[in-house]
């Protein structure tokens, strides 16, 4: 249990921010905590609260950030490729530049997050919720959109090479000089969509 091994906390976890490692952390209280370039490949941060947490530059490579609770927390630049943010809360939190290949997304609230010049190259976005996100720019390559909900986001210039947007709903949503070459727009509701002539 983590509160062993740090006993004070969110202090004790910000002094040992790069020896996380593997830590098992589920549960952990870490809310607005300063973790900036945090080590945190393979810990478990199921059901974590870390509204608010500084997370830029972090290494959350193969961590296990399910059902977690990150609104607002900024991850601008960190590495997140492989980690598990099945039912996560990531509402308007920064993950912009992130690279987050092959991460799992299946059912995140992800309302208003900005991803702009993200990597998201093969991610699962199954069933997650995008609602006003900024996706400029993105990497989308080969991920899975489907029955993701896209309602008046950003996809100005992203690339979104062989996704799979099946029954996703595209209302509102920007598409200015995105990228479509083989993308799967089966059932998707491509309503008010602005650029998709482009």
């Amino acid at each position: 249990m983590y509160k062993d091994k740090f006993p004070r906390g969110k202090r004790s976890v910000e002094e040992k921010k790069h020896e996380l490692e593997g830590e098992n952390m589920k549960g952990a209280w870490l809310a607005g905590a300063d973790l900036k370039g945090a080590y945190m490949s393979k810990t478990i941060l199921e059901r974590a609260d870390l509204k608010g947490t500084y997370l830029k530059n972090a290494i959350l490579e193969g961590a296990d950030v399910s059902s977690a609770d990150l609104n607002d927390a900024n991850l601008a630049e960190a590495f997140l490729s492989n980690a598990n943010f099945k039912d996560a809360k990531l509402s308007n939190a920064i993950l912009r530049s992130v690279i987050a290949e092959r991460a799992n997304f299946n059912n995140a609230d992800l309302r208003a997050v900005d991803l702009i010049d993200a990597n998201m190259s093969e991610a699962n976005l199954e069933n997650s919720v995008l609602v006003d996100a900024r996706l400029v720019n993105a990497d989308l390559t080969n991920a899975n959109l489907t029955n993701a909900n896209l309602t008046n986001a950003n996809l100005s210039h992203a690339n979104l090479t062989g996704a799979n947007l099946t029954n996703a709903n595209l209302v509102g949503v920007d598409l200015f000089h995105t990228y479509l070459k083989d993308t799967n727009l089966k059932d998707a509701n491509v309503e008010r969509c602005f650029g998709l002539e482009d």
